[in-house]
């Protein structure tokens, strides 16, 4: 999630979230495990938005008219993976 607001320099983002991170330990553990859930809120919250825009923006990636069968994705990576090199197969 980006934030809207106008832009601070690098150095008081840094700073800023150094101080936050040193206050937030200093909380109580059933403190810090509410923020930590409050933010994954947020978090799905952004992921929403954005998965809505994407939809918005290109419908038709998201038709299941156009989607593929599992087992021909799957007979894909697996025809992929048995012609891959050993390098590639390393790398992935």
């Amino acid at each position: 999630m980006k934030p809207a607001a106008k832009k601070l320099p690098k150095a008081a983002v840094e700073a800023t979230a150094t101080a936050f991170v040193a206050g937030f330990k200093a909380l109580p553990p059933a403190v810090q495990w509410r923020v930590i859930q409050l933010i994954e809120d947020l978090e799905d919250e952004a992921d929403a938005q954005e998965l809505a825009a994407a939809r918005a923006a290109n419908p038709e990636d998201f038709d299941l008219a156009n989607s593929l069968p599992w087992e021909q994705v799957k007979a894909e990576m697996d025809g992929r993976r048995a012609n891959a090199t050993p390098a590639q197969r390393e790398a992935a």
